[in-house]
Protein backbone atom coordinates (compact mmCIF):
# COMPACT_ATOMS: atom_id res chain seq x y z
CA UNK A 1 0.00 0.00 0.00
CA UNK A 2 2.85 2.39 0.90
CA UNK A 3 4.53 1.78 -2.51
CA UNK A 4 1.22 2.51 -4.25
CA UNK A 5 0.93 5.91 -2.56
CA UNK A 6 4.48 6.83 -3.53
CA UNK A 7 3.84 5.89 -7.16
CA UNK A 8 0.63 7.94 -7.23
CA UNK A 9 2.39 10.91 -5.64
CA UNK A 10 5.21 10.67 -8.20
CA UNK A 11 2.74 10.60 -11.10
CA UNK A 12 0.80 13.57 -9.66
CA UNK A 13 4.05 15.54 -9.20
CA UNK A 14 5.05 14.81 -12.82
CA UNK A 15 1.62 15.88 -14.12
CA UNK A 16 1.74 19.04 -12.01
CA UNK A 17 5.28 19.90 -13.23
CA UNK A 18 4.24 19.34 -16.87
CA UNK A 19 1.28 21.69 -16.35
CA UNK A 20 3.56 24.33 -14.78
CA UNK A 21 6.02 23.95 -17.67
CA UNK A 22 3.19 24.42 -20.18
CA UNK A 23 2.02 27.55 -18.34
CA UNK A 24 5.57 28.95 -18.32
CA UNK A 25 5.96 28.36 -22.06
CA UNK A 26 2.60 30.05 -22.74
CA UNK A 27 3.52 33.02 -20.54
CA UNK A 28 6.88 33.35 -22.29
CA UNK A 29 5.13 33.42 -25.68
CA UNK A 30 2.71 36.07 -24.47
CA UNK A 31 5.60 38.27 -23.31
CA UNK A 32 7.38 37.85 -26.64
CA UNK A 33 4.25 38.98 -28.50
CA UNK A 34 3.46 41.92 -26.18
CA UNK A 35 6.93 43.54 -26.21
CA UNK A 36 6.62 45.01 -29.75
CA UNK A 37 3.21 46.42 -28.83
CA UNK A 38 4.67 47.96 -25.68
CA UNK A 39 7.45 49.53 -27.76
CA UNK A 40 4.94 51.02 -30.19
CA UNK A 41 2.79 52.44 -27.39
CA UNK A 42 5.84 53.89 -25.65
CA UNK A 43 7.09 55.44 -28.90
CA UNK A 44 3.69 56.95 -29.72
CA UNK A 45 3.32 58.50 -26.26
CA UNK A 46 6.88 59.86 -26.22
CA UNK A 47 6.65 61.49 -29.63
CA UNK A 48 3.22 62.90 -28.98
CA UNK A 49 4.44 64.51 -25.75
CA UNK A 50 7.51 65.97 -27.50
CA UNK A 51 5.35 67.49 -30.23
CA UNK A 52 2.86 68.84 -27.67
CA UNK A 53 5.73 70.45 -25.74
CA UNK A 54 7.04 72.15 -28.86
CA UNK A 55 3.54 73.35 -29.71
CA UNK A 56 3.30 74.81 -26.21
CA UNK A 57 6.56 76.70 -26.88
CA UNK A 58 5.01 78.09 -30.08
CA UNK A 59 1.92 79.16 -28.13
CA UNK A 60 4.17 80.90 -25.60
CA UNK A 61 5.98 82.73 -28.41
CA UNK A 62 2.60 83.76 -29.84
CA UNK A 63 1.53 85.05 -26.41
CA UNK A 64 4.78 86.98 -25.95
CA UNK A 65 4.86 88.47 -29.46
CA UNK A 66 1.29 88.60 -30.81
CA UNK A 67 1.95 91.74 -32.87
CA UNK A 68 4.78 90.05 -34.75
CA UNK A 69 2.62 87.02 -35.47
CA UNK A 70 -0.33 89.07 -36.72
CA UNK A 71 1.98 91.16 -38.94
CA UNK A 72 3.56 87.99 -40.34
CA UNK A 73 0.12 86.45 -40.87
CA UNK A 74 -1.12 89.55 -42.68
CA UNK A 75 1.99 89.51 -44.91
CA UNK A 76 1.29 85.83 -45.61
CA UNK A 77 -2.25 86.70 -46.68
CA UNK A 78 -0.83 89.36 -49.01
CA UNK A 79 1.48 86.84 -50.69
CA UNK A 80 4.66 87.13 -48.62
CA UNK A 81 4.95 83.82 -46.70
CA UNK A 82 8.60 84.27 -45.71
CA UNK A 83 7.72 86.37 -42.62
CA UNK A 84 5.43 83.69 -41.20
CA UNK A 85 8.08 81.07 -41.92
CA UNK A 86 10.62 83.15 -40.02
CA UNK A 87 8.25 83.55 -37.08
CA UNK A 88 7.29 79.89 -36.68
CA UNK A 89 8.92 77.39 -38.97
CA UNK A 90 12.53 78.61 -39.24
CA UNK A 91 12.83 79.65 -35.59
CA UNK A 92 15.64 77.51 -34.08
CA UNK A 93 13.83 77.52 -30.72
CA UNK A 94 10.89 75.76 -32.35
CA UNK A 95 12.90 72.93 -33.93
CA UNK A 96 14.83 70.10 -32.38
CA UNK A 97 16.91 68.15 -34.87
CA UNK A 98 18.43 64.83 -33.76
CA UNK A 99 17.07 65.31 -30.25
CA UNK A 100 18.32 62.34 -28.19
CA UNK A 101 17.40 63.31 -24.63
CA UNK A 102 14.04 61.54 -24.86
CA UNK A 103 15.53 58.10 -24.38
CA UNK A 104 13.63 55.40 -22.57
CA UNK A 105 14.15 51.89 -21.32
CA UNK A 106 13.32 50.51 -24.76
CA UNK A 107 14.94 52.87 -27.25
CA UNK A 108 17.73 55.37 -27.41
CA UNK A 109 17.25 57.00 -30.78
CA UNK A 110 17.42 60.46 -32.27
CA UNK A 111 14.21 62.32 -32.98
CA UNK A 112 13.55 65.40 -35.07
CA UNK A 113 10.58 67.55 -34.09
CA UNK A 114 9.66 70.94 -35.55
CA UNK A 115 6.76 73.31 -35.97
CA UNK A 116 5.33 72.74 -39.44
CA UNK A 117 2.75 75.52 -39.57
CA UNK A 118 0.89 78.20 -37.65
CA UNK A 119 -2.30 79.66 -39.04
CA UNK A 120 -5.37 81.64 -38.07
CA UNK A 121 -8.51 79.71 -38.94
CA UNK A 122 -10.91 82.63 -38.70
CA UNK A 123 -10.85 86.06 -40.23
CA UNK A 124 -12.34 88.03 -37.39
CA UNK A 125 -9.91 90.89 -36.91
CA UNK A 126 -10.81 91.99 -33.39
CA UNK A 127 -12.97 89.32 -31.86
CA UNK A 128 -12.64 85.58 -31.32
CA UNK A 129 -10.19 83.64 -33.49
CA UNK A 130 -8.68 80.16 -33.63
CA UNK A 131 -4.98 79.47 -33.93
CA UNK A 132 -3.91 76.16 -35.48
CA UNK A 133 -0.38 74.92 -34.78
CA UNK A 134 1.03 71.80 -36.38
CA UNK A 135 4.21 69.96 -35.38
CA UNK A 136 5.97 67.13 -37.21
CA UNK A 137 7.94 64.38 -35.51
CA UNK A 138 10.39 62.24 -37.52
CA UNK A 139 12.31 59.21 -36.33
CA UNK A 140 13.56 55.83 -37.50
CA UNK A 141 11.62 52.83 -36.22
CA UNK A 142 14.05 50.46 -34.46
CA UNK A 143 12.18 47.33 -35.48
CA UNK A 144 11.59 48.01 -39.16
CA UNK A 145 14.30 50.58 -39.90
CA UNK A 146 11.75 52.77 -41.71
CA UNK A 147 11.42 56.53 -41.35
CA UNK A 148 8.26 57.45 -39.47
CA UNK A 149 6.65 60.89 -39.69
CA UNK A 150 3.92 61.86 -37.26
CA UNK A 151 1.89 65.07 -37.25
CA UNK A 152 0.39 66.56 -34.09
CA UNK A 153 -2.11 69.42 -34.34
CA UNK A 154 -3.41 71.73 -31.63
CA UNK A 155 -6.12 74.34 -32.09
CA UNK A 156 -6.56 77.04 -29.48
CA UNK A 157 -9.06 79.82 -29.11
CA UNK A 158 -7.64 83.35 -29.23
CA UNK A 159 -9.46 86.47 -28.16
CA UNK A 160 -8.01 89.81 -29.24
CA UNK A 161 -8.80 92.80 -27.10
CA UNK A 162 -7.98 96.45 -27.63
CA UNK A 163 -6.58 98.03 -24.48
CA UNK A 164 -7.15 101.77 -24.25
Amino acid sequence: MNMNKRGTALIMALIFSVLLLQMAITYSGMLRISKPQTLQLEEAAKYDLLAQGLIDKAILKFQLYPGEFYAAWRAHELGHPQYLKEFAINDPNLRMVDFDLASSTFTNQKISVAIASMALLTDSRWNQEALRIEANVSYVNNQTGKNIDKTVVKIISVKREVIK
